[in-house]
């Protein structure tokens, strides 16, 4: 059972010591006025946003909130690794294109632009062994459909069973994580969010060519026999306060098994929720039994998108499954219900007559 308490997790040292993945830091930083161009130059190319002659002025979209950032980003990319560098000039281009969604009023339409934007920015680090697309519908073999997903992580051995404009059709057997997307994630959009996600991951997979020596994967307490179970992620651009939403959060998680909770929700410049072994004194990077709610501040803007990515590219690297069937799909598909059946086929061996 979850045990009813947030676990403040301490703010995370500097940048380079704790995520250092190389021991020299990039030689050169990016200039703020380097990175601010290139803001601007998304804007301008990306949406057609006019921007003035001198580097960084963009208009009509407020990026003052970009240039404030700029300086900090630079010194954080000397001290870090620079594997961190690439993710925070990665990131800040990622914030131009945020900004530049914001011009778009229809719903709808910005819910498209910010969906592609999270994908464009996420699929560079995801392993070569997985893909991503967005806007997909996963079935089961029982019949069960998901509704529309904003973004699906799956593997390249899917079969396309449909897809056109963008829009995918994919076997739960072959999906290893979906992510829904939101433009302001207040409690309402969590709980859709969280009943969206439990959906997906109660559809069974049973898809498989069955071979000897499978691997098995143990997670959420339970033991998967040749394939990796769904993971759930929620990333909102702007967000209610977190630890006011977590009782309703907490309430909601108690009616869900450990294995249909979302693994981990991100929200920029808001914090994050993810979970914690208060008896190992150690994060996880999913949801399972024995694990705590952790409601995470923002530190800085740059660790939200870091910790995104590093833990869907650390989960989706080690996912697997057994090669996909897709026989259990065609029973019912009535081909053979009018057909004239004519038997039996046998082969017979003409006997030697010869003298």
């Amino acid at each position: 059972m979850l045990v009813a308490l947030l676990v403040a997790v301490p703010r995370p040292p500097a940048r380079g010591k704790r995520w250092c993945c190389s021991a020299s830091p990039p030689s050169a930083p990016a200039r703020p006025s380097q990175l601010l161009f290139g803001a601007a130059e998304i804007l301008s190319s990306r949406y057609g946003v006019p921007r003035d002659h001198h580097v960084g002025h963009v208009s009509p979209v407020r990026i003052g909130a970009i240039t404030a950032r700029v300086a900090n980003y630079s010194s954080c990319m000397a001290e870090s690794s620079i594997f961190t560098g690439i993710l925070a000039a990665a990131a800040l281009r990622m914030r131009a294109d945020l900004a530049a969604s914001a011009l778009v009023r229809h719903n709808p339409s910005k819910g498209t632009v910010r969906e592609g934007d999270l994908l464009d920015f996420l699929t560079p680090y995801l392993p070569e062994t997985v893909r991503a697309a967005g806007s997909s519908e996963i079935i089961s073999t029982d019949g069960q459909t998901s509704g529309q997903m904003d973004i699906v992580i799956y593997d390249p051995a899917a079969p396309p069973l449909f897809s056109r404009n963008g829009y995918r059709i994919l076997p739960i057997e072959c999906v290893y994580a979906v992510i829904e997307v939101k433009s302001k994630l207040t409690w309402a959009e969590l709980s859709k969010s969280t009943e969206a996600i439990a959906k997906v991951k109660q559809m069974p997979k049973a898809a498989f060519v069955k071979v000897p020596l499978a691997l098995t994967c143990e997670l959420y307490g339970e033991k998967y026999e040749g394939y990796t179970p769904v993971h759930g992620f929620v990333f909102g651009y702007d967000s209610s306060d977190l630890l006011t939403m977590s009782d309703d959060y907490l309430k909601k998680l108690r009616e869900i098994p450990y294995d249909q909770r979302i693994d981990a929700v991100w929200t920029l410049g808001k914090g994050s929720y993810t979970w914690y072994s208060q008896s190992e004194k150690t994060p996880y990077m999913h949801a399972g039994p024995e694990f705590d709610l952790a409601v995470s501040p923002p530190d800085a803007d740059m660790d939200v998108l870091l910790h995104m990515v590093l833990i869907i590219s650390g989960l989706m690297s080690r996912s697997f499954m057994l090669p996909f069937d897709i026989a259990p799909y065609l029973k019912d598909d009535g081909i053979t219900d009018n057909a004239t059946i004519r038997g039996p086929v046998s082969y017979c061996i003409a006997e030697d007559t010869a003298p």
